[in-house]
């Protein structure tokens, strides 16, 4: 294989030598070694490098371009590999990103050599650090969690929960995100101001990342996050023009307008309270704030259904200060119908519409292009106002009867009609913002379809809006097959004795909404059409493409082969093989492993609920 692309993606003979060392080192000398002692040549690593930068840079903007490019510890470059060789979207390149995720596992957690430092030629040891970076070993597992958890692989998705509580308690020892005062004047340092710059944002970034990487695999895994809001005290990252400019120059130029930038908190406050976004706020902050309004959130939620945030202790023998409570039972009541927590959802969902302004704007500016931020503000109104764990655990319920023989009608399946039950309530009593959350479920297929990024959260938003508009779809032919059979007794009473009120009613009733259009949700829409469809949605025709009217019956296991179809073909960034005859062959896998499991689970509850909705 020969490398096509600039020299500043190749890597250097030592650091290849040192890789290759490593390698024998931890995967053919140890206990448990690779079947194959097959090392890839570099022309794979320059490759992998150029596939990083090119694809999965631009969504997470973890490491410097500039500096990497120029010297970076081996343990990057490994962790680069890993990551980028998966974008040629092959079944091979799979299988090697993976044996280099092993290899990057086993070498974190072993001492090696000294590294190379990243602005200078020469070798630097900490007596303290077995990497003697320990920033670079932080990346290099930051890299390696986001890796693993999104993969097929269950045995590497377990040791990716492992990894993050390891980046978590990094994070909270070396104070990564909070502000530390250093009188740098009295420290003696060969390093510019703008290395200096260069270290300081390095280690604000992995912070930052492994707080939103935290944040991901939560709601992504239904488990807590580790670290909390009020932990992100540092600065917001800079804007992307600072962070990859390619000289001292340059940088100078464009950072001085924004190096005030606030702190996620304070940017957060900012949002709720004026609806404003800093115009120094770049859109990996931007991203940040939105995960943000997660956390906020679920902070609430937590508060409300907790029975003690109420109440005040009292001395005892006196009178209780403290309000009345509910019974016991409050805490386990619907958060949508608790005041407190609907209001802050409100607040939240006001924020994401002053973002959504903000990037509708740059999108206006690139000609209808969409950036990566377009599929986070998508995905928060999913995340947000569906009950998606709940919607997971029905469909991972379904798929299991199913495989098994039979279907959950006993009443000893009580988590089935319980999780039944509260779906049937969202799309009953929370329809508005269950309408809203079809709309943007509805354009995270039109971003993925036309604008594919091959970003680590594209499975998952794709498989969630899958879901979300097959429980939608379900529930609403559920919800109409009740009603006629309510209506059909009283058809038949009214007909028997010539009168007609009821029926003549109803009839008005639809009569009333025969002149609403239809809307097609994967597309682009007009405002005052998406409104219309929110607050009359109930009367109005949703189309799909490739599916049709989604909530017409025996629609909802075709919205589900829709999804396993997209994440299967999504993604841009594939290669075309020539065979011997010269013809090219298109085979290919997802990026990331996670989006095949999705897949075939979406194929599978398509099979499960052919015959029957929930």
């Amino acid at each position: 294989m020969e490398c096509r692309f600039h020299t500043e993606c190749s890597i250097s003979s030592l650091v290849y030598e040192q890789l290759h060392d490593e390698f024998r080192k931890h995967c053919l000398s140890n206990s448990n070694p690779f079947k194959t002692d097959y090392f890839p040549p570099p022309a794979v690593f320059d490759l992998s490098k150029h596939l990083y930068f090119e694809y999965f840079h631009p969504t997470f903007p973890l490491l410097h371009k500039p500096s990497t490019m120029e010297r970076e510890p081996w343990l990057i470059d490994l962790a680069i590999a890993a990551i980028g060789i998966g974008y040629l979207g092959t079944k091979d390149a799979s299988q090697c990103s993976m044996a280099f995720l092993e290899f990057l596992d086993r070498s974190l957690e072993h001492p090696g050599p000294p590294t190379v430092s990243i602005f200078s030629n020469t070798i630097t040891k900490l007596a303290t650090e077995p990497y003697g970076d320990e920033l670079a070993k932080s990346q290099s597992r930051i890299l390696c969690t986001a890796g693993m958890f999104h993969s097929h692989n269950d045995i590497f998705v377990e040791k990716s929960h492992a990894l993050r509580s390891k980046l978590v308690t990094s994070c909270l020892r070396r104070k990564m995100l909070q502000e530390v005062k250093t009188a740098r004047k009295n420290v003696s340092s060969n390093q510019t101001p703008w290395e200096e710059w260069v270290s300081g944002e390095a280690k604000l970034r992995a912070g930052y990342c492994i707080w939103w990487l935290d944040c991901i695999m939560a709601y992504q895994s239904d488990c807590k996050p580790q670290l909390r809001l009020e932990d992100a005290k540092i600065s917001l990252p800079c804007c992307e023009d600072a962070w990859e400019a390619s000289e001292e120059e340059t940088w100078q130029r464009i950072d001085a307008p924004s190096r005030d930038t606030p702190s996620l908190f304070v940017a957060l406050e900012a949002l709720y309270k004026r609806k404003i976004v800093g115009i120094n706020i770049g859109e990996f902050s931007r991203i940040l704030l939105i995960h943000g309004l997660y956390h906020r959130t679920w902070e609430v939620a937590r508060s409300q259904r907790d029975a003690l945030s109420n109440w005040i202790p009292s001395v005892p023998g006196t009178r209780d200060p403290s309000p009345s409570t509910p019974s016991d039972s409050a805490a386990d009541d619907w958060l949508p119908r608790n005041p407190i927590f609907s209001k802050w959802r409100n607040s939240a969902c006001d924020c994401l519409d002053t973002l959504h302004w903000s990037a509708n704007s740059q999108v206006a500016q690139r000609a209808g292009l969409e950036h990566p931020t377009m599929l986070h503000l998508h995905l928060a109104r999913l995340v947000l106002l569906t009950p998606i764990t709940t919607i997971q655990n029905l469909s991972s319920t379904l798929l299991f009867h199913f495989k098994n023989g039979s279907w959950p009608q006993d009443s000893s399946e009580a988590q089935y009609h319980s999780d039944r039950s509260e779906i049937l309530r969202w799309f009953i009593q929370d329809q508005y913002k269950a309408r809203l959350a079809i709309i943007h479920a509805g354009a995270v297929f039109w971003h993925v379809r036309r604008y594919s990024y091959d970003s680590i959260l594209e499975p998952f938003a794709i498989f969630i809006s899958s879901l979300v508009m097959w429980v939608y779809s379900a529930s609403s032919q559920l919800v109409n097959q009740q009603r006629r059979q309510r209506e059909a007794p009283e058809q038949r009473l009214e007909s028997g004795s010539g009168a007609f009120g009821v029926q003549k009613g109803h009839t008005e009733n639809l009569d009333g909404l025969g002149d609403l259009p239809f809307i097609n949700i994967d597309r682009l829409c007009d405002d005052e059409l998406i409104q219309m469809y929110v607050l009359e949605g109930a009367g109005m025709t949703a189309f799909v493409s490739g599916v049709g009217d989604f909530c017409k019956e025996g629609s909802s296991p075709k919205v589900l082969l829709e999804g396993a179809k997209l994440i299967a073909t999504n993604g841009v960034h594939r290669v075309e093989f020539k065979n011997s005859d010269g013809q090219g062959s298109s085979i290919s896998v997802p990026t990331w492993g996670v989006g095949s499991k999705h897949a075939v689970f979406l194929e599978d509850l398509a099979n499960a609920t052919e015959r029957r909705v929930i």
